[in-house]
């Protein structure tokens, strides 16, 4: 009987975490001046769908918000929020569930439940066109290996990482941390 009971457990733990998708999201945001600015932000991030908390930062220029399980957060809608409030939106960072996928020579994270996907890439191509103060890991031959593994294995990562906009509307993803949570042999 207690077998039973530590697997139902167990297996009701798990589900919980693999339907997470994006816990967390960090937005820099330029122009936050007063709490009135913030405030009028405020306002329009708390209609997103799935928004469990929200904290800005007026020093830092930070927005942190964490959503509920099973949320589908359309990293775009981010954008025109921050745009439509009169803002810029200078960088965006995620905490997620997902998986690697391979498309040609490129690695993509795709989000549990949305099917919305991220190129995967290096700190030199981040820097270089984005953030230069971001600190991310390299994409180098271990972590490709790694990334690899894990698109074969369909292995469960969580990643935190840093999210940019390419010209043709398709994101770029810099990994700044990842640990596996379910699937690697």
């Amino acid at each position: 009987m207690k077998k039973i009971f530590m697997i139902l457990i167990l297996f009701l733990l798990f589900n919980s975490i693999c339907f997470a998708q994006t816990k967390e999201v960090r937005l820099r945001v330029d122009g936050l001046a007063c709490p009135f600015c913030a405030y009028g932000l405020e306002k329009k991030l708390k209609l997103l769908e799935g928004l469990e908390s929200l904290n800005i930062s007026l020093k830092k220029g930070l927005v942190e918000m964490t959503f509920k399980e099973d949320n589908n957060l359309d990293i775009s809608k981010l954008k025109t929020i921050v745009k439509d409030a009169g803002y810029t939106l200078k960088g965006v960072e995620i905490s997620s569930f997902g998986y690697v996928k391979k498309e040609a020579e490129n690695f993509l994270f795709h989000i549990k439940g949305n099917p919305g996907k991220f190129y995967i890439f290096d700190i030199g191509h981040m820097q270089k066109e984005y953030q230069k103060d971001l600190s991310v890991i390299n994409l180098n031959e271990e972590l490709k290996e790694k990334l690899a593994r894990f698109f074969e294995d369909r292995t469960l990562i969580k990643i935190i990482g840093a999210i940019h906009l390419h010209a043709d509307g398709s994101y770029g993803l810099a990994i700044k941390l990842y640990s596996i949570v379910a699937g690697e042999k």
